[in-house]
């Protein structure tokens, strides 16, 4: 038998292996969550394992039942005949609170109620598994709730009752708060009075999940904050206390900050500083955490609901994130509270809203539709009435879409999507819909309110928008800024291990095209160029133009060997074929710079300043060809101080350090100056003069000269101005 269960165990456990390796693979799964599914069917395994291995029906020793019984989260008891217990694993002294020996020997009905479930009955009935829910004792005295799962077995030669228990408290609490949710709702259908909802849900809220102080406070005028109601057996504390949401000392506090940030605050009461002026009180209180959750309606702030602790520990996450979603409901509550006086002139509104709404009975037989639903759908009133929304299928959604939506509003929740409809005329359009249920005072759902809007205009104009912002007019590739956030995108991937290639190209001598044919005529050749540079790429590298004549190319999971391959490939294509304009033939070069992208580098910025030094060196080196930039190679310098440059260079323009020297021109013939040159030098910060040959040529290459060429222009002008002339 120990050599079964030993095998069984390295099934499991190779089982949950191979759910690591598939979710790694397939799933792309945290891995703390791939580490969780493991763990949940290898314990659910062990619990089966144990179950299986009891209504074999043999004799095993106690010892053995034990160590398989320590590898599930599950309470473990094993009971004897004179129903005392015989042994328990260590998750039963984790919930009981009790020793491992006080627990041996103890009788079954310190920790149960015999008359919770049929012990005599499962003693009797060898080898049958009997599953009942039932509540325990803990040794301070609370209760809590448990699935029992028992079985009958011969363990050392003598009958013996093995029970596993699950503690379901957050499952119960789950229906509570489920329940209190619906509770809510039903109140507000109800009109009920927005301070007694509003301690209804305190009370409910400090009962559910046992919390000493539970505070609910709303957004007031000036920076002031009003508690309206609270619950918990600490609700004293809040006697007198000022709270405020602005950024007065009274405002620092978890309730203050929530609403004035808008974001969920968890602060440790006794070494919060900002906490201090409450501190005292709050401790003499027992109260040590404190969660502010804001409340929150159409990005508006309406308060918050502030819970306190008193246990140095975060709330469990699963708590947190249904707080988090009852903030939501309570924040709607609240709005709905506050506009209950305004539902007749709402109800008048809708006949005149330039949204289409559609009033759908609890089966999806429209009952009402307002005129706008006609000017959007084609479909009058009377055609639409007794019919259900689906008249307006397009086909687009398959079955899944439509299942996912009405799970949702049969579920109770609001459901918000876009559709492709079809109208009468069977022309298609994209419906923008918010659909609603409405319950009555019995919590049943009684209708569907869909709120729906064409957006088929707007969502082209901001297709276009989006498209022209993030593509270049010229060739349609995407423009210099989608570049570098693709870019910035590859830098993320590369850390992550997927490095990539930055190929960057310009293309030599175009000034000479422009001579011949014009900037309109450069320009088409241009377009003809990407479209050769584009049929020569792969369908996944991303192809742009950074402006004028240059290109950048971006190579996913490359080496350095294939992304010099390619380069190679693009120039030979552009080398190879002839260009047509005007009655011109042209034959094209390109120069093209590589930066291998690794994950060392900072931002976007790093690889484009190598990949252009590459590319510089390239046309250097007589143009027509590829240049890989190497970190350890002269490039690094040449990028560095050109770095350097253009620091000086920007400093200098922002500190006005330039200054202008005028060279007189002088006709040879009379001796006469005729006109004079201006010559640009800069003044370092010391004063020391600085040569245009040292600063000109770093910034033409990084695009400061049309800056240095304004400040020329304006000097000069400005001395014309101030000379009288000779004239």
């Amino acid at each position: 038998m120990q050599t079964i269960a030993r095998h069984l165990i390295l099934a499991y456990a190779t089982l949950a292996i191979i759910v690591i390796a598939t979710h790694a693979l397939f799933v792309n799964a945290p891995v703390f969550r791939i580490w969780e599914l493991a763990e949940d069917i290898f314990l659910f395994g062990i619990t089966a394992l144990l179950l299986r291995t009891v209504m074999k029906g043999a004799s095993i020793s106690l010892r053995r039942y034990s160590l398989l019984a320590e590898h599930t989260d599950e309470i473990a008891l094993f009971v004897g005949p004179d129903r005392r217990i015989l042994d328990v694993n260590e998750a039963a002294t984790r919930a009981y609170g009790y020793s491992r020996s006080e627990l041996i020997g103890l009788p079954l009905e310190s920790i149960c109620r015999t008359d919770e479930w049929a012990l005599s009955d499962l003693t009797e009935t060898s080898g049958a598994t009997v599953t009942v829910e039932a509540e325990h004792d803990r040794k301070d005295g609370t209760r809590f709730p448990v699935e029992l799962s028992a079985v009958c077995a011969e363990i050392d030669n003598q009958a013996c009752l093995l029970v596993l228990a699950r503690d379901v408290t957050p499952r119960r609490r789950r229906q509570e708060f489920e329940r209190l949710v619906h509770e809510i709702d039903r109140r507000i259908l109800k009109n009920e009075r927005l301070d007694e909802l509003l301690a209804f849900t305190c009370s409910e809220i400090a009962r559910l999940y046992d919390y000493p102080l539970v505070q609910l406070s709303l957004k007031g005028e000036d920076g002031r904050v009003t508690i309206r109601q609270a619950a918990g057996p600490c609700a004293d504390f809040l006697e007198g206390i000022e709270v405020r949401w602005d950024d007065s000392p009274a405002g620092r506090g978890p309730t203050g900050t929530a609403i004035r940030t808008g974001e969920m605050q968890w602060r440790e009461l006794s070494t919060d500083p900002q906490f201090l002026s409450w501190r005292a009180r709050a401790l003499a209180n027992g109260l040590t955490s404190a969660l502010a959750i804001p409340l929150v309606v159409h990005e508006r702030v309406l308060g918050a609901i502030t819970i306190f602790l008193r246990v140095h520990a975060e709330v469990d996450p699963e708590i947190t994130k249904d707080l988090i979603a009852f903030a939501d409901q309570i924040a709607i509550s609240i709005a709905a509270a506050w506009d209950q006086r305004k539902i007749m002139l709402h109800l008048t509104a809708l006949e005149s809203a330039a949204n289409a709404i559609v009033i759908t009975g609890p089966d999806g037989v429209i009952q009402w539709v307002n005129p706008a639903f006609a000017e959007v759908t084609g479909y009058s009133s009377e055609e639409a009435i007794g019919r259900k929304p689906s008249i307006l299928k397009s086909g687009s959604h398959g079955p899944a879409f439509y299942r996912q939506m009405w799970s949702t509003i049969g579920a109770g929740m609001v459901w918000r999507g876009e559709l492709h409809n079809r109208r009468k005329d069977g022309s298609i359009y994209l419906d923008e819909q918010t659909i609603t249920p409405v319950r009555d005072a019995d919590g049943q759902i009684t209708n569907f309110i869909a709120v729906k809007q064409d957006i088929t205009a707007k969502k082209q104009q901001e297709d276009l928008i989006r498209h022209v912002a993030l593509h270049d007019p010229l060739t349609d590739l995407p423009n210099r800024r989608a570049m570098e956030g693709a870019i910035e995108r590859l830098c993320q991937q590369a850390k992550q291990g997927k490095p990539g290639t930055l190929v960057l190209l310009d293309v030599d001598n175009l000034k000479i095209i422009n001579d011949a044919v014009g900037h309109f005529g450069g320009d088409q050749i241009l377009a003809e160029l990407a479209g050769v540079l584009r049929t020569a790429l792969r369908p996944a590298d991303f192809f742009a133009r950074f402006g004028g004549d240059k290109f950048a190319v971006l190579l996913h999971q490359t080496t350095a060997q294939q992304s010099r391959e390619v380069a190679e490939r693009l120039r030979a294509e552009v080398d190879a074929h002839q260009f047509h304009f005007g009655g011109f033939t042209f034959d094209l070069t390109i120069s093209m710079g590589i930066v291998s992208i690794d994950g060392t580098e900072d931002s976007w910025s790093i690889p484009l300043a190598q990949a252009d030094t590459a590319l510089y060196t390239a046309k250097e080196q007589g143009k027509n060809r590829v240049v890989v930039y190497r970190r350890d190679g002269p490039q690094w310098q040449l990028l560095a101080d050109a770095s350097r440059w253009v620091s000086r260079i920007k400093a200098a323009l922002r500190e006005d350090r330039f200054v202008l020297y005028y060279q007189p021109v002088v006709n040879l013939g009379n001796g006469i100056p005729e006109h004079y040159e201006a010559l640009i030098r800069m003044l370092d910060v010391d004063g020391t003069i600085i040569p245009a040959k040292d600063f000109i040529p770093a910034a033409e290459r990084f695009g400061l000269m049309p800056q240095i060429d304004r400040w020329v222009v304006e000097n000069v002008t400005r001395v014309l101005r101030e000379t009288p002339s000779s004239r």
